[in-house]
């Protein structure tokens, strides 16, 4: 991919009609941050053990940066400069059960998780404060235990064992606010994967510009991608499963930045957990449905 055409993405027009096409909405591809009212409701204040949790675990929170430059990986995650980090970034983590599986399951690489819902950060700090107490890593996962298996996971069967490890989460770290918006703090060619895990849909036709694909996020990502990075996507909505491969069709159609993986990778590579969401889902007779895309 040339550079040129990742420096061209912040040129994108931020005209977005309501009432185009699909196709025309994909082309034109541009992200909206600003939420509408209704939606922002839903990211209230946590509780007050949540709001708590990020307070006393604020070293774990990725710190800010200027307006304009990029993050310090190294200096994020206490390393030496000299290190090189295989870094993964999960948008829009939940509860956050995934990403510290994933922690546990890698301890040689390093984890940033990205969620702009406060209850969902303070929840994800509650159980880094479990688990830094207690020496040992958070043990309440669903694990997702059979690829064939789309029923409901038991619970008790499945749950993570309890392995105790001096500092189990020094490989994490969040942040509190947008994952789009993170995207570009991250210099160019530094993470090994980006996860999409079971986005906000935005069904309706006139919130097309909510919905996280677009063709400026995926160029984004294809921006912080190593080459041969993977970008994953987990989602139990068939409209957003169509309207993002739509999407990567339109990322791709002046030149090609993705391939898809084919087959699939194992989900337990990369979401090992059965979420609460997932596991409502699997209630209500959704399936989760999977994609995955190599950087170019």
């Amino acid at each position: 991919m040339q550079d040129g055409t990742v420096e061209c993405i912040s040129s994108f027009s931020n005209d977005i009609e309501e009432e185009c096409s699909d196709t025309e909405q994909q082309k034109k591809g541009k992200y909206k941050h600003r939420k509408p009212i209704w939606w922002t409701q839903i990211s209230r204040k946590g509780s007050k053990a949540q709001r708590r949790a990020i307070k006393d675990m604020a070293d774990y929170l990725l710190p800010r940066t200027v307006h304009g430059t990029f993050i310090d990986w190294n200096t994020s995650f206490g390393r030496a400069e000299t290190e090189t980090l295989n870094i993964w970034l999960e948008i829009g983590f939940g509860a956050g059960d995934n990403l510290l599986q994933l922690a546990k399951q890698y301890p040689d690489k390093y984890f940033v998780g990205a969620e702009i819902h406060q209850p969902g950060v303070g929840k994800i700090m509650q159980k880094i404060k479990y688990g830094t107490e207690n020496k040992c890593y958070w043990t309440g996962s669903c694990l997702y235990s059979s690829e064939n298996d789309s029923r409901r996971a038991d619970a008790d069967s499945v749950r993570g064992e309890n392995v105790a490890t001096e500092n189990p989460y020094g490989n994490v770290r969040i942040y509190q606010g947008d994952g789009v918006q993170l995207l570009s703090r991250i210099p160019s060619r530094t993470l090994e994967a980006v996860l999409v895990t079971n986005p906000d849909p935005f069904p309706d036709d006139d919130q097309r510009e909510w919905r996280l694909f677009q063709v400026h996020t995926l160029l984004e990502i294809r921006r912080v991608l190593v080459p041969s990075g993977r970008l994953y996507l987990a989602t139990d909505h068939e409209g957003f499963f169509s309207w993002s491969h739509d999407v990567m069709k339109s990322t791709n159609t002046q030149e090609e930045v993705f391939r898809a993986i084919d087959p699939l990778p194992s989900r337990r590579l990369w979401l090992p957990v059965v979420s609460e969401y997932e596991q409502r889902g699997l209630e209500n007779g959704r399936k989760p449905l999977l994609s995955c895309w190599e950087a170019l």
